[in-house]
């Protein structure tokens, strides 16, 4: 499968690795001006594999005008970390609604909920993720975005979408001359993404997408969409069916965050465990915002 592919005149979609199972998209507006969206994992191979894409299309690092992050994930941000000093662009990305909790945060939330023996390998695996977070959080930024700008891609427009539920600050960019969303990590071909930090955000993103226009979504993870409603619904229904299965695991009495996880992990403690416990631990928010649940520090009971 070829790491390059025009997708229509003058944008260029790059497929690039990152170190965890899956490629990331990179997709490049080559126009009178040169656009990145995104700048792929900052893991030598994968941008060893960006800068050959580029040289494919004709572009240097230096030829860049401008990088429009759709968030702030390490698979998204590398070129700004590791050829910063070949860069000299502008970067636009969105206001951060607020500071997005860590994994260790989660994790320490929910302290009395694990077993003493793992709670220290778990916290100490999820504290090298504050590394990730330290990067991003200190990017530079030259130009924020909100919803409703545009921004000149050579003369073309995009039109900013702020579409928070995966991150709180994650923006989508839609083309209302093709009807084509840029939609990051927003809406992929089977489901919801594996990270939402607010649920409820992230359907009310659902729900704004469902009113565009949207002919195509070009997405960062998987294939290209001429079905986003298609798409909009196996994600509800994905959560939906999540919240279903913690209600049914809570019928037969109080259980804990780490228990309702190690039960979807099919009682496997694996690297699998961690993102079940912020899975679980995010449908729990929602389900207490909903009344369904009631919380402890020891765990979570049905209304």
């Amino acid at each position: 499968m070829r790491n390059v592919e025009e997708v229509k005149q003058g944008v260029f979609r790059i497929r690039v690795p990152q170190p965890v199972p899956g490629d990331v998209f990179v997709y490049v507006i080559k126009k009178e001006k040169v656009t990145l969206i995104d700048a792929g994992h900052p893991s030598s191979d994968s941008q060893a594999s960006l800068i050959t894409a580029l040289k494919e299309i004709g572009i240097k690092l230096a030829d860049v005008d401008q990088i429009i992050l759709t968030h702030r994930d390490m698979d998204h941000i590398g070129a700004l970390l590791t050829h910063a000093n070949e860069l000299h662009c502008q970067v636009f990305a969105g206001y951060p609604a607020k500071k997005e909790p860590t994994l260790y945060e989660q994790l320490e939330g929910i302290r009395p909920q694990l077993p003493d023996q793992f709670t220290e390998e778990l916290l100490t695996k999820a504290s090298m993720d504050e590394i990730d977070f330290a990067q991003a959080e200190h990017l530079s930024i030259t130009q924020h975005v909100k919803h409703g700008d545009v921004i000149d891609v050579g003369g073309e427009y995009l039109e900013v979408l702020e579409t928070p539920g995966h991150s709180f600050d994650h923006i989508s960019l839609y083309d209302p001359g093709s009807n084509v969303l840029y939609g990051g990590d927003v809406l992929i071909e089977n489901g919801p993404p594996t990270k939402i930090i607010d649920l409820q955000q992230y359907l009310l993103t659902l729900d704004t997408l469902r009113q565009k226009n949207i002919k195509e979504v070009f997405p960062s993870h998987g294939p290209i969409m001429d079905h986003h409603l298609d798409a909009i619904e196996q994600a509800i229904a994905t959560i939906v069916d999540i919240d279903q299965k913690i209600i049914t695991c809570l019928k037969d009495g109080s259980k804990s965050c780490y228990d309702l996880a190690l039960q979807f992990n099919n009682g496997n403690v694996d690297e699998n465990l961690l993102f079940y416990i912020q899975l679980i631990s995010n449908h729990l928010n929602r389900l207490q915002d909903k009344d369904i649940i009631i919380k402890t520090d020891r765990g979570v009971s049905l209304q």
